[in-house]
């Protein structure tokens, strides 16, 4: 059995009472234990952990020991209550202690799972600071975190996404976040994130025969029946995947050319919507071309539709040498403008230089910037199908 008294300032034996006798202290082994911060009641000590030993109040006290031992260590059986503490344990010696009490402050901790983001971030708010989190930290892998700023005693408490992960974007949720701090550490707080998923939305355009197939990238072929917009919710994508959309067979009855656009990229925080515009199949064909004798003339070409149907300009492109105020490009792609060629008739196209800016009856002016399709006598134009092949 333990007991303790305190010491007086000239006292140097002291007294303690084992099963009822009194016995002089120096027959048993020594410490001495300065207690200091203690306000509340209820504070007990032991050094075995299967007797406790009351303390009265602050001061400084010696425990005889029943077993004695070096390795003695001193430990707190329960801590005060009325105010609530904490006091924490310090050897210093063989045979000297200090007990500090201080408010009771616990700390706040838990675990992550599904993290695959970068950037998450949790936030500490109570009833005390309101709106401004008492203490944050970020998660950058699955596990435990604790907050570094503990919460005073039997105060309410909430747990925050401060910052939801990005690359690949999640949404993590929280659970067990808010409660209590009363009488120990909160331990149960559980992020549980799950990356978001987006679906896919197809606008088709102009289709009027049969067969159009597209294919996704690591996708089966899937056809496409009618114009229309479509939406592919049985399908959706986790965010930061990696999609290529490309036409697998175009179709026929009548023949047709289907181009798609925003077709290719990587899924960012949003629902991808790409498009399939199809025209009749590629009947322009390149009928004249005009060199430029100097670098400063604008070359020209026309395009003629044998087709009988209809058809854009905007479907098809041209491949030809460039030029620049400040240089020489040997060979560039450029976009036609949107001009429909009724069939069995032409279009003229000029390069837009500052001589031939303004658009006329029949002659359209193209470039790319300050950059123009120019050619001499040596060079080449070529016009490429919505299929991107030659037309």
């Amino acid at each position: 059995m333990l007991a303790c008294t305190p010491v007086p300032p000239a006292l140097e034996e002291v007294t303690i009472r084992d099963g009822g006798r009194d016995t002089a202290a120096q027959s048993f082994n020594q410490i001495t234990v300065h207690v200091a911060g203690y306000r509340g009641q209820g504070l007990a000590l032991t050094t075995d952990g299967v007797y406790q030993l009351p303390v009265p109040s602050d001061g400084i006290w010696k425990i005889a020991l029943v077993a004695p031992s070096p390795d003695v260590q001193l430990r707190v059986w329960t801590q005060p209550t009325e105010p609530d503490q904490a006091c924490d344990v310090t050897k210093l010696s063989e045979t000297a202690f200090t007990v500090v009490c201080h408010e009771a402050r616990w700390r706040v901790s838990g675990a992550v799972r599904g993290l695959a983001g970068k950037g998450l971030r949790l936030g500490l708010f109570d009833e005390q600071l309101g709106e401004l989190p008492r203490s944050a930290v970020t998660v950058a892998v699955d596990g435990t975190f604790e907050f570094s700023e503990p919460l005073p005693d039997n105060v309410q408490f909430e747990v925050r996404v401060l910052t939801q992960p990005t690359e690949p974007r999640q949404t993590c949720a929280v659970e067990n976040a808010s409660g209590y701090a009363d009488l120990a550490d909160v331990v149960d707080v559980q992020v549980v994130c799950n990356t978001q998923t987006h679906v896919f939305t197809s606008v088709v355009t102009g289709l009027k025969g049969k067969g159009l197939v597209v294919r996704s990238l690591g996708g089966n072929p899937f056809p496409i029946i009618n114009d229309g917009i479509t939406t592919y919710a049985d399908y959706p994508r986790p965010d930061g995947f990696r999609y290529d959309i490309s036409i697998a067979a175009q179709p026929s009855g009548p023949d047709q050319v289907c181009a798609i656009s925003n077709g290719k990229g990587i899924i960012d925080g949003a629902d991808v919507t790409y498009y399939i515009v199809c025209d009749a199949a590629g009947n322009l064909r390149l009928s004249e071309v005009g060199a430029c004798p100097f670098p400063s003339s604008s070359c020209w070409f026309e395009i003629y539709n044998v087709g009988d149907v209809a058809e854009s300009l905007s479907f098809y492109r041209i491949r030809a040498p460039a030029i620049s105020p400040l240089t020489y490009v040997p060979s560039r792609v450029f976009a036609l403008p949107a001009i429909v060629v009724p069939p069995r008739s032409a279009a003229v196209l000029q390069a837009r230089t500052p001589g031939a800016i303004a658009d006329g009856s029949g002659v359209s002016h193209l470039g790319d910037g300050d950059i123009v399709p120019w050619w001499s006598k040596d060079g080449f134009v070529e016009l490429l199908n919505p299929a991107g092949a030659t037309a």
